[in-house]
């Protein structure tokens, strides 16, 4: 492979994956959208919920003017809008009500002082919401 801004000579991954490797993308505009409903098997949403629960709205639309249904498709909501245990749990709860797949909780930028203090914010939204 040669880009504009890589080189890769004999490039392969060994050993080789038993499986075709998902694509996800991400993104916060139409653009993104469009590419993830074109060529991702699944898209990550970040920014506020609302925002995020529009984007996956706009996906799916995408995805079926693209041929494609959302079975198999993921869906991951990044809760960095979020910034108390509660507001992830309504965030989780909303993203559920859409069919979202996936969530990841994220905690950074709230002030946490430790890994500790982080795995112990992680571990609260777990406890209050059970699989």
């Amino acid at each position: 492979y040669e880009g504009r801004f890589d080189r890769m000579d004999r490039g392969r991954l060994i050993p080789g994956p038993d499986r075709q490797i998902p694509i996800w993308i991400g993104g916060f505009g139409k653009a993104a959208f469009r590419r993830g409903a074109k060529y991702g098997d699944g898209f990550m949403f970040a920014g506020t919920t609302e925002r995020c629960l529009e984007g996956w709205t706009d996906v799916q639309r995408r995805l079926g003017e693209n041929g494609r249904g959302t079975d198999g498709y993921g869906a991951d909501l990044l809760t960095t809008a979020s910034k108390s245990v509660d507001d992830v749990l309504r965030a989780i709860d909303a993203w559920d009500t859409v069919g979202g797949t996936h969530v990841s909780v994220v905690c950074t930028g709230m002030g946490l002082d430790s890994t500790e203090a982080h795995l112990d914010f992680i571990h609260q939204v777990a406890e209050r919401r059970p699989r």
